[in-house]
């Protein structure tokens, strides 16, 4: 039997947990900050990946201030030869880069330190937002535990690329609580507080200059207005009450209207990467996207950069109607619940409407539209709902009344039952959040790594999708980059296998048959080119290559034409000449090659090689003669 002081300090124990998790002490926002920093402070030692590599190392426009006010006129990734068109238009995001390259130039530590500390804010600014919506401060722990450590976010914190996720969770808390605040004090519609008023319709402007995703935060207030805040039911009075709340967000509106004029006038046309993708298979595949994206959310395994989702083409492929069934079931169950709590509704909806812009399935590459990083504004309302969740499982332990006395240090558990619920509480709190973490964060821990540097990205891609095209070819110039250009033949090779008549692999496998120094094969794949592709000859680069591969299989007197076509198309590059009188040299034409020679010094002067050559070659007799 335990005694009465053992009792009394397990009872003041409870007392105290329970109290912190009750009121959401900041104290346990602080543990999930330093937490989280200690988890992705290992960004820090992460190189650019993925799109980081054009957006950072070869956008020129980011290196001056002089082009920031460009960013509000064009696209993203205007002035990169690559990408002359986008969809997306962020002048946040580009001044952002901007900053970014003015503190750090291409040193990608600070760069990555920066990213950190904005999700801390958002996780931040994510606590503030969860108390105001949940009332409660059980809830409050327990989504800003889902939020801060979800495995989905890794990509968002540790590819620079997704800055604009966490700061459009930031500019929408902002927005949402500055809203609350300026309407606090009136039922009616109209504002009371206009500082309050300005701050939340420029906070949405920043989202939406930040993001796409953006334009859907204002009717995410506006239906929060309607479902929890007034209580709106469907009758004949409802109607003028929704007029009244529309006009409430008035100036969000307008907004949100001179945002999509400016997107389209910026971009009036979007870039279609599908064109044979038909509306009716977009539709059909909707379902089986969003059953994935709540796979992702509640079991996230196995993440990567890219997911390989096929299309579904009709309405009897199980890919349809089974994610379908699953979606309506759910929603059911949020309507059911929307009687008690019209919070759940609410959520329900946030969770599902961020994720719809990312139905633009002709945007995208064949069978590739799914990605972790979509998932961090609907993991707001996910969070919020495991919050939800966990607090009405904790309150199962709460659910006899009068349970205050016992957890006093000096009271005496006359009601051992209702003692012996009361004390399990604050441990039942805890179990939860212990069992949050035991899931989340080893997922997050293990997601990491793999952002590190393109070879880790790019390799995890194909452990999964051994044949996806797009991660065997940034895998084998990120291994390029890096000299290991054995295993680059090896991608390059089964690129070619998958895809015989793309001619860009052709083009990739000669010259990594160039760099392993397998000439003969390197100029099977020249003849190849040279026989599918009209133009082939009228390029420089080209006729040198054919050239070069012949001279170095032992065949220079077929080299020569090559060589001096090369040197004909392209007269100052001094790589061609140079083989050009190499190759002169092994047919023994001296006068020849004394003129290729002469014409790199002429191009080059510090050439001390091939001065050395010419020398040699003057030297002989037939020349002194």
């Amino acid at each position: 039997m335990p005694s009465s002081t053992d009792s009394a300090k397990h009872s003041h124990w409870s007392t105290l947990v329970l109290t912190s998790l009750q009121v959401g002490s900041r104290w346990w926002l602080v543990g999930i900050l330093l937490c989280c920093f200690g988890v992705y402070a290992q960004t820090f030692r992460f190189d650019f990946v993925f799109d980081d590599h054009i957006q950072i190392e070869k956008h020129e426009r980011i290196r001056s201030w002089d082009h920031w006010g460009k960013a509000f006129t064009e696209h993203i990734w205007a002035g990169i030869e690559e990408y002359p068109t986008s969809n997306y238009y962020r002048p946040v995001f580009r001044i952002w880069q901007t900053l970014n390259y003015s503190l750090f130039g291409l040193n990608p530590r600070g760069w990555h330190v920066l990213m950190v500390v904005v999700y801390l804010l958002s996780i931040v600014s994510f606590w503030k937002l969860a108390e105001k919506l949940l009332q409660d401060g059980v809830a409050t722990v327990i989504a800003a535990t889902v939020f801060a450590f979800h495995p989905t976010h890794v990509e968002a914190v540790a590819w620079l690329g997704c800055i604009n996720d966490p700061l459009v969770v930031i500019f929408f808390s902002l927005s949402f609580l500055a809203y609350l605040k300026a309407t606090s004090d009136t039922t009616t519609s109209g504002w009371t507080d206009f500082k309050y008023l300005a701050l939340s319709v420029i906070s949405l402007g920043l989202a939406l200059l930040t993001k796409e995703f953006a334009v859907l935060l204002a009717p995410m207030m506006f239906l929060y207005e309607v479902l929890v805040r007034r209580q709106t039911c469907f009758n004949r009075g409802a109607l003028l009450q929704i007029w009244s709340i529309l006009r409430l967000f008035t100036f969000h509106w307008v907004v949100l209207g001179l945002y999509l004029l400016v997107h389209k006038l910026v971009i009036p046309q979007a870039l279609i990467a599908n064109p044979k993708l038909t509306l009716t298979t977009v539709l059909l595949t909707a379902p089986l996207i969003y059953l994935n994206y709540l796979k992702l959310l509640l079991w996230p395994l196995q993440l990567r950069a890219e997911y390989e989702l096929g299309y579904v083409t009709s309405v009897s492929n199980p890919g349809f109607f089974l994610p379908l069934m699953g979606l309506l079931s759910l929603a059911l169950f949020c309507g059911w619940r929307w009687r008690k709590n019209r919070l759940v509704l609410l959520l329900f909806l946030w969770l599902i409407g961020p994720l719809m812009p990312a139905l633009f399935l002709w945007g995208f590459r064949e069978n590739e539209f799914i990605h972790d990083r979509y998932l961090f504004l609907p993991s707001v309302a996910f969070a919020c709902l495991i919050g939800l969740a966990g607090t009405w499982v904790s309150h199962l332990f709460l659910s006899k009344p009068n349970l205050q006395a016992p957890f006093s240090a000096t009271a005496e558990p006359t009601d051992r039952a209702a003692f012996s619920v009361g004390r399990r509480a604050p441990g039942v709190s805890l179990f939860l959040l212990g069992c949050l973490g035991c899931w989340f964060l080893p997922l997050t821990l293990k997601a990491l790594p793999v952002w590190a540097n393109d070879v880790e990205l790019y390799s995890e891609v194909l452990k999964y999708h051994p044949n996806n095209l797009f991660a065997l070819q940034n895998l084998s110039v990120a291994l390029r980059s890096l000299g290991r250009f054995a295993e680059e033949q090896t991608l390059m090779e089964r690129l070619v296998s998958l895809e015989p008549g793309k001619l860009e692999y052709r083009y990739g496998l000669a010259g990594v048959y160039q760099r392993t120094g397998r000439y003969p094969q390197m100029l099977e794949q020249l003849r190849f080119l040279q026989n599918h592709e009209a133009n082939f000859l009228n390029n420089g680069e080209n006729c040198f290559m054919v050239g070069y591969a012949l001279f170095m299989t032992k065949n220079p007197v077929e080299a020569i034409p090559y060589l001096n076509q090369a040197t004909s198309l392209a007269s100052s590059n001094p790589q061609y000449w140079y083989t050009l009188g190499e190759t002169h040299v092994a047919l023994h034409q001296t006068e020849e090659a004394l003129r290729a020679y002469r014409k790199v010094l002429e191009l080059v002067p510090q050439q001390e090689v091939v001065r050395r050559k010419i020398n040699a070659l003057e030297s002989k007799p037939e020349i002194t003669k």
